[in-house]
């Protein structure tokens, strides 16, 4: 986000007497005060209620506003109980140990999809992320009913030694 590593100077106020936050853009020399919604919706993300921009004397109203940066600075500063979602999706998968349980009972990423209702391309994102949190997660098994050694050890194993060499080989 092109706002996101900015700094802007913001307080809390009053907006037609609810609680707003009064925002300065010193690149942009224009002042935002910003109220939000009470509550996050499903996704995390507050959004704006009431906003009204304020720019300094001969400064042109901006073309566009950074709606997503204001919510997540006046969420801040009024201390929501959650913390604003900061871009990218949620992970709605299974836990790792359930998606573990299922493999070391002999599902397939087939099954595993069938069960749940979703695509096999979904499951394998899934045990990919699992594959990456977890370098001893097990393989799964393949048609012919042969489980897969766990990856990220072997890789994992390999790389280390070739990091090794090369160490050896600066000194």
């Amino acid at each position: 986000m092109r706002n996101a590593l900015r700094t802007y100077p913001a307080r809390p106020a009053t907006f037609q007497g609810r609680p707003a936050v009064q925002i300065r853009d010193t690149r942009n020399e224009i002042e935002y005060w910003v109220e939000i919604t009470e509550e996050p919706d499903s996704a995390g993300r507050y959004h704006v209620v009431n906003l009204l921009c304020r720019p300094d004397e001969g400064v042109r109203f901006p073309d566009s506003v950074p709606h997503r940066t204001l919510c997540e600075i006046a969420a801040n500063v009024l201390q929501r109980r959650e913390e604003p979602a900061r871009g990218g999706n949620r992970y709605k998968g299974p836990d790792v140990e359930d998606l573990r349980a299922w493999i070391e009972q002999g599902k397939t990423r087939t099954d595993i999809a069938k069960d749940l209702g979703k695509s096999i391309y979904t499951v394998d994102s899934w045990l990919r992320r699992a594959r990456r949190i977890d370098p001893d997660f097990p393989g799964t098994i393949t048609k012919t009913g042969k489980r897969r050694p766990p990856r990220n050890t072997e890789r994992s194993a390999e790389a280390k030694a070739r990091a090794r060499e090369r160490m050896l080989k600066d000194i």
